[in-house]
């Protein structure tokens, strides 16, 4: 089943389930595989919620108040995959394929995940703007060899999204608040770009 998985989405799964078993979860959740796929920071999904503006650490402070932990889990006991995220795996098959893509990557899974409309990480994704339309849309303007190699080009994508931004600037209102979120939001990406 994972022979066309790319290593890094190998270790989100890895990942997800030691997250699983160190909150004492008897199954790997939404949650979970989201917490395995930000771990990378590098990754591709960082890149992706990166364009979002969404930091990692917000990602995991949502899911922190909203799991209860338990007793971890011994790393040997088997911890099988919820429905959620089976149906999860099964849809990343999909978007690769729907890509024209022939690996299945972290992107894959994070778009599979988005698809899975009543988990607990969508509920935790949907606030922060982060959208299956939008990822899909934002995954597309990224090449594939690098995805593929597990190395993105965060510079392409960040381009594109501040685009977008100076776009739905020239259409608002000069004078509205959403106008100078925008002006904001602009800034906060030409800045990323260049942190030094």
């Amino acid at each position: 089943m994972f022979e066309r998985y790319t290593e890094q989405a190998r270790r989100a799964l890895f990942f997800a389930r030691f997250e699983t078993s160190q909150r004492g979860g008897t199954s790997i959740e939404s949650e979970h595989l989201l917490v395995g796929l930000i771990r990378d920071a590098r990754g591709p999904v960082n890149a992706i919620l990166d364009h979002f503006q969404v930091t990692p650490s917000t990602l995991l402070e949502a899911i922190d108040a909203r799991v209860t932990s338990r007793e971890p889990v011994a790393t040997s006991v088997e911890i099988p995959f919820s429905p959620d995220v089976k149906r999860t795996l099964n849809h990343a098959g999909e978007e690769a394929d729907r890509l024209g893509h022939k690996h299945i990557g972290p992107e894959h899974l994070f778009l599979g995940l988005l698809r899975e409309e009543q988990s607990m990480a969508v509920s935790i994704l949907k606030p922060q703007g982060v959208t299956l339309a939008a990822a899909r849309e934002y995954i597309a303007t990224l090449p594939e060899p690098a995805l593929a190699s597990g190395t993105t080009v965060p510079v392409v994508g960040r381009l594109q999204a501040i685009k977008q931004l100076v776009e739905q600037l020239s259409r608002a209102d000069r004078e509205s608040g959403e106008a100078m979120d925008l002006v904001a939001r602009i800034h906060a990406a030409i800045d990323a770009l260049n942190p030094h």
